[in-house]
């Protein structure tokens, strides 16, 4: 049996974690409910190369600009009327290797986790988008 800090050194020398790598996706919900009042976000952490970002919420652009590094994307989605409303997103990066990995939380909790790279995307851009039902 290995001594108890032994743990603690292997998790000190590990890897850091990068904003790539935030830990599983989450099942691929597609509508989110959120009670009137809370905040919701949506966050992209985008690797190995910038691009361009457009987020959208129903007909309002909320963002459409170049990111370059840092690599992190945060919108405030905030005040949602009660309905139905729509958060979509694309990135288009200007490189052929990349990778990101899109957010949306409500009230500070994580409800939907999605990542991409140019392995499993075919259109080479993260297209995507939810439903947000507010009550």
């Amino acid at each position: 049996m290995p001594p108890k800090d032994a743990a603690k050194t292997k998790a000190k020398n590990a890897a850091p974690q990068t904003p790539c790598d935030r830990g599983p996706d989450t099942d691929p919900v597609v509508k989110v409910t959120v009670t009137a009042g809370q905040p919701v976000s949506f966050d992209l952490f985008y690797c190995f190369t910038p691009g361009n970002m457009i987020v959208r919420l129903d007909d309002q652009v909320l963002m459409n600009q170049p990111v370059p590094p840092p690599a992190t994307v945060h919108v405030d989605v905030a005040p949602l009327s009660p309905g139905l409303h729509t958060l979509s997103w694309l990135f288009h990066p200007v490189s052929i290797n990349w990778k990101a990995v899109s957010e949306v939380s409500v009230g500070g909790s994580l409800k939907r986790r999605q990542t991409d790279d140019n392995t499993t995307s075919p259109l080479h851009l993260v297209l995507d988008s939810v439903f947000l039902e507010v009550k």
